[in-house]
This record gives C-alpha cells, structure tokens and sequence, in this order.
C-alpha cells in the first residue's frame, strides 16, 4: 500500500483511488490502517478517517470528512486523504452518491481509500483517464497471507490454540455471515459447497441457479476467482468446512449434483477432483452409474489400478440393480488390462465389441480408443489412423475434451512414426495453439507434451525445456502416463546437455519408480533406451549390466522375440544393440538389428526403422568398415529423407553423427542451408574463429594418446588397441580418460565428432 501512494504522490497528475471490496475476515481495515500510517509519515498532509455506520446520509459524512480536513486546510495544506470504511453499513444509493460526489471533487492531489464488503455502485470506467483507480478484492489479500484467509492467519500468528480458533470462526461466521442469509440462500450455499473449485463450464453443467458465478462471487465474496486472469472459482476453505457441518445437502440433493459434476469432470479430465469428491464419500452414492461408471474410470486414468480392480468386481456382483450392461463392464475391465495386467493374463486376449452399445458416449468413446491403443501398439499404423480419424469426429460432437486430446494425439503419433512429419507438426501447432495454455489442464499437458518432443527434435531446445519447466510442476497422480514419460524423458536430456547430469539421472531415476508401479512395457522400454544411451555416454558399464538384468535384455536374442509386442522389442532392442556396439559385438548387433528395421518398416514405422538403420551404420563403422557404412547412410537419406535426421535421432545414435559429418564435408551428401542452420551446432564444423581453439586442444595430446584416438576413429575396440599397442586393455581406458579431459568432452563419439571437424588437427 506504501509503494501505491508514494508513487502517486511523486506523480501528482491523477487524483488516487483505491476500493478494497471483499468478505469479513480478508483484513480490509487492517490494509486500511496500513495506509493511514504510511500517509500519515509525512506531517504536511490532511487525513479525514470515516466509519460509516446504516444512519449515515451523504451530507452527514461530506460534514464529517470537512471537521476533519478543516484544520489542514486552514494551513494551507493542499494534498488529503480520506479513508472510508464499512461504507456496506450504507444503504446502496447512499454509497452510490456519496462516492460520486467524492471522486468529482477530487484534486489531483487527493487520495481515497474505500473499504467495503461489496462492490460499489458505480461506472468506474468514466473515471479512468482522469483518475487513478485501483481494485484490490479477495484474491491480492490473500496472496498477502501466504494463500491462508487473513482472519485466520492473524490468530495463527497470535498463537490461538486449534480448537479455540475454530469455536471462534464458527462464531464469527454465524453473527457475521449466516444470519444474514435466507433459507434459500442457505441452501444454495450448501450446495456450492461440495465443490472446492468451480468455473464456469463447470457452473453451467450442474444447472443449480440462472445466476452466473461473477454473480455468487459479487453477493456472497466468500467463493472468489483464485486470480485476476483466472477462470477457477475457489472458496475460503474454513467457510466452506462451516457450511458443510452445519448445513449439509440432503441425499437426494447431493446425488444429482455428483451426477452431474462426474459427467463434467470426466469429459475434461479432472480426475483428481472427481476422486477425492466422490471415492471417500459414503457407499450409497456409488450405486448410480452416473457416479460409479466416471469414478472406475478415473481411477484407472490416475493409475489407481487395484482400487479400479475392487469397484469393477463389486460391480460385476450387483449390475443387475445398478444397471451397467456386459459391455460396459468389459470396456472397462479392458483398459484396465490394457495398463496393468500381465501379457500373460487372460483378460489381455479377450476381445473387445468395436462398437458398445451404450446411451454412456463416455462408454462409447472408450471403446473406440481401446481400439486404437491396441492398433497403435501392435503395428497397425494405418489402420490406428483410420479409427482415430473416425473417434475423433464423434468424441467432438459429444464434448469429451479429454479423450479428445488423447485420440487426436495418437493420430499425431501415428502420421509421425509413419514419416509425415509435416502433417504431424502442423497439426499439433493447430491443436496447441487452440488449447488455452494452463499447465494444471490434463488435456492441455498432452499437447504440451507433444510440442515438447516438436521442439526438440527441431533443435529448439529454448522452447522444449521452457515447457518442461512451465508443466512439471504440475506433473501429479492425474496426468497421463504419456505426459509423464515424455516430460521426464525430454527434461532429462535437456538436463544433460546443460551439464546438469545429476538432476538428470535423477529424472529417470523417478521415472523408473513411477513406471514399476504399473504394467508399462511400452513406456519402460523407452525408459531403458535412455538410460541405456546415458550410460554408453558416460562409459558406465556397470549401469549397462544392471539394465541388461534388470530388464532381461537377453531375451530380445531369443526365440521370445517374436512374441513381444512390436513396440516393446523395438526399444528393448535398440537398447541391447547400443551395449553390443560398446563391446564391440558388432555382428551380432547388426543381426539383431536388421530382423527389427525390415518388420519396422512392414508396419510402416519409418521413424523407429531409421533408428535401426542408424544403429546398424554406426555397428558397421565400428567395425572398421567406413566406406560399408558410408554407403549405407547415402541410402538411409535417401529412403527416409531429410526430415527425420533430427535431434531426437542423434541423440539416440549419438555415433551417427561423425559418419554424417564426413559425409556433408565430403560433398557427397548436400542437405540444404535451412537444414544446416538448424543443426549446425551438431553437424557442421566449427567455423574459423573456434577451429584454431580446437586444433589447440588435439595438440595437448601425448603421441600414444593420438595413436589410442586415431584407433578409435577406425571403430577399434579397447582391447583392439591394447593388442595392437601392446599394452594392457586397462591402460587404454586410463588414456580414453585423458582424451576426454584435454578434448573438454564426455565420451569417445564427441572425441571423434572432433577428430571428424579437425582433419588436421592431429597431423
């Protein structure tokens, strides 16, 4: 409040007001003797401090305010001010009048500060460019008690025991609040009640006043916007506790009302919110399907698989009285499965009705994503596309915002791993951008976790990692699984490459607990890749076993193979293909390698069977046949085009990135400027201002450390070298260690991504 009229003052050119509206208990006449205090540090100035009572008129307070400034003025003091409050003690249009007359009279000079429990009758716009007006309501007050309503943080900080303070509360909301209140207005508040946050979709949806929330907030001040920009409508929390011990819904009132706030919280994917108002509540609710049918939903979206487990077998005993169809007990039970139950557990093979027939359009939706999952991640690109296609026309028509989000997602990812990367950025830009940006929004996070991968994968590493701060946060119990194993996974790496190495690890550290709370193949697939490559990096081999028999790696060289999802024995593949190549087990990594690119590319995985090919071309440089492995990646681009050469790819084969290099300063491989713009910090050499610093640093080496390198180049393994040398395997590594710490670099593909850029610099 200082900082507000010290400005002003400094100023001069608008006289000053300020309207503090808000409930009792938001400390608005201690803000107000805030202000008086400040004003009154300067001894040259005029106070006028009114409390208005309900016999106040307008000229009664207007002689008032004049005893007080009468002194001031006879001594020629020019700059007031005057503080009001409780003017809602004053009937309306005597509040209305009195602030009017007050702001026409104002002198540049002037300051008035008004506390109220409602807002004043007036079109404060007229007086925009002449005065300065500002509104400080319920939302800045509380911001200024560390999110805690001021009456209570006061008596906290006064030390009230617990108890007292709440026989006090109860007492001041009774006197202050509830007896000014009519049965009706009882009632409605009693409703409102059971909801801790509302907007207004949420509002329109549960059809209990004509009313919109803006009006509830002006009258009652209790139930306020959670910010200035902020749609969220949320309540002081120990008026809402009071009002539901004293004044609770009847049952029948309840129900309706959880009926309604299911359906609405399901379609946007609230499932926090709808959990903890309804899993908690007493049983006799749970006999509707209104109610059972969102919450066995949420629950398996939140992960909560044993919990969904236990309704779904309570259900399937009493259907008949709650009337849920088999089908929608199968549906439900089927992506149950699709996320925690064995491969090897029946009810993974059961089959699924492509269409339920149902009057539940959740139900029905459900069903068509179900099938989609299963297209998606057994290879059926095309077919995967097709249905998203057609689910996500009739999910738009029935407003199911969430699924909304997750099935235009999965089209995305479709045209994506299919090679359309031009359709599949596009429309993911339309659809981010179409979303309200708010990082707490689950339909909003699946967009934003796309946008993410995007920019990352376009070498916008700015803007990825700028997301992954704004969502992460918000990252809880009921995000999507996707969301979460993308933003860890990305945030990861944008971790590494900022040096932070250890935050980094951390991420996957918590990503690989999240995930061993569920059955995620999938996901924990690419969750050893990354680690797998983290490790090959930094030439840990002992993180490389422990991957290899954590996560039974071997079998990707079994007779097992063939039966694992497509998905699955991708990913687990290219993380034992990346542990051959270290140990230089060439050959067998290029014989795991082709079956897995040749059925990538059957199913049309262009973007996944690149990432086999890659691997196989750098398996083949590592053995020493360059120009085998140089020929092969001219093919490569030409097969897949330039398009899918991107960051994520050179991450994932770090030890493409050389063999690319020489073949682009060769001239046998010409991408265009755009393209070496964009990747020019990866691909390109250093230009000439840098190469000198470079060369520089491949001089500090030893003669034997820039034989050890020149072998590396060549695809030699340790114990290659150390034969070739004639020392000892052990002795190699503490020269790898060595080169890596003159070169400034983390692990040997850098070391030869130098070499690669300075030709010269080890002549």
């Amino acid at each position: 409040m200082k900082e507000t009229i010290t400005t002003m003052d400094n100023a001069g050119a608008k006289a000053s007001v300020t309207l503090m509206v808000a409930a009792p208990g938001f400390g608005k006449t201690a803000e107000l003797q805030k202000a008086i205090a400040d004003w009154n540090l300067e001894s040259a100035r005029a106070t006028a401090i009114i409390q208005c009572d309900a016999c106040d008129t307008v000229e009664s307070i207007i002689i008032k305010i004049d005893e007080q400034w009468k002194p001031a003025s006879d001594s020629g003091i020019g700059s007031r001010a005057l503080f009001l409050d409780n003017t809602h003690h004053l009937e309306i249009s005597v509040e209305s009048q009195l602030l009017r007359r007050l702001i026409h009279a104002m002198k540049p000079t002037d300051y008035l500060w008004v506390a109220s429990r409602r807002m004043p009758d007036l079109p404060l716009l007229q007086w925009q460019n002449s005065h300065q007006i500002r509104l400080i309501q319920e939302a800045e007050l509380v911001s200024n008690t560390e999110g805690c309503w001021p009456l209570v943080y006061g008596m906290r900080k006064n030390n009230w025991h617990q108890a007292a303070l709440h026989s006090q509360i109860n007492q001041y909301l009774q006197q202050e609040f509830m007896l000014a209140l009519s049965d009706e207005e009882i009632r409605f508040l009693s409703q409102l009640a059971w909801f801790e946050e509302l907007t207004p979709a949420l509002w329109k949806r549960l059809n209990i006043s004509a009313v919109s929330l803006f009006d509830v907030w002006q009258k009652y001040r209790f139930i306020y916007p959670a910010g200035a920009d902020s749609e969220t409508f949320v309540w002081v929390d120990e008026v809402r506790i009071f009002i539901l011990q004293y004044y609770p819904l009847n049952p029948a009132g309840k129900k309706s009302l959880l009926v309604n706030a299911s359906d609405y919280w399901l379609r946007n994917g609230c499932f926090q919110l709808l959990i903890d108002t309804l899993y908690d509540d007493s049983e006799a609710y749970l006999h509707d399907n209104g109610i059972i049918i969102p919450l066995v939903i949420a629950l398996i979206f939140t992960r909560r698989f044993h919990q969904a487990r236990f309704v779904l077998e309570q259900i399937s005993v009493t259907q008949k009285d709650i009337f849920i169809t088999d089908d929608t007990i199968l549906v439900l039970t089927r992506i149950l499965a699709l996320f925690s139950a064995d491969e090897n557990d029946p009810v993974y093979h059961e089959d699924v009705p492509e269409v339920v027939t149902s009057d539940n359009d959740v139900i029905h939706s459900l069903s068509m994503l179900l099938s989609i999952y299963q297209d998606f991640y057994h290879g059926c690109l095309d077919e995967a596309a097709r249905q998203a296609r057609d689910a996500l026309s009739y999910m738009n028509e029935h407003q199911q915002f969430y699924l909304t989000s997750l099935t235009e997602m999965l089209l995305i990812a479709c045209d994506k791993y299919r090679g359309y990367t031009l359709q599949a950025s596009q429309q993911l830009e339309l659809a981010y951008h179409n979303k309200k940006q708010e990082p707490h929004d689950p339909a909003w996070q699946n967009y934003a976790a796309g946008i993410v991968v995007l920019s990352y994968e376009k070498n916008d590493i700015g803007r990825a990692r700028e997301l992954c701060e704004k969502v992460i946060p918000h990252v809880n119990q009921a995000c999507s699984t996707e969301v979460i194993v993308h933003f860890y996974i990305y945030y990861s790496r944008l971790l590494t490459l900022s040096g932070e190495h250890e935050k980094s690890f951390e991420y996957l550290v918590r990503l690989q607990r999240f995930l061993s709370l569920g059955h995620y193949p999938r996901y924990q697939g690419k969750l050893v890749v990354e680690r797998m490559r983290q490790s090959v990096m930094k030439d840990d081999q002992k993180s490389m076993r422990y991957l290899h028999e954590k996560f039974d790696l071997a079998c990707v060289e079994s007779v097992k193979v063939n039966e694992m999802r497509l998905d699955v024995r991708d990913y687990l593949s290219q993380a034992k293909a990346m542990q051959l190549v270290y140990d230089q087990q060439c050959d067998a990594a290029i014989a795991l390698l082709v079956p897995l690119r040749d059925i990538l590319l059957k199913h049309d995985y262009q973007v996944r069977a690149l990432v086999a090919e890659a691997q196989i071309i750098v398996a083949y440089a590592h053995k020493g046949e360059a120009g085998l492995a140089a020929e092969k990646l001219i093919e490569a681009v030409i097969f897949y085009g330039w398009s899918l050469f991107n960051r994520t790819l050179f991450d994932e084969v770090p030890g493409i990135t050389p063999v690319l290099m020489s073949l682009i300063q060769e001239g046998r491989l010409r991408p265009d400027k755009h393209y070496l713009g964009r990747y020019q910090d990866i691909l390109t050499a250093q230009d000439n201002t840098e190469s000198p610093c470079m060369s520089e640093k491949l001089q500090l080496l030893t003669l034997k450390e820039r034989e050890v390198l020149f072998a590396l180049t060549n695809g030699q393994s340790n114990q290659d070298i150390a034969n070739r040398l004639g020392i000892a395997a052990t002795t190699i590594k503490w020269h790898l260690k060595n080169i890596y710490r003159k070169l400034e670099v983390e692990n040997r593909a850098a070391a030869i991504a130098m070499v690669y850029q300075n030709k010269q610099g080890l002549v």
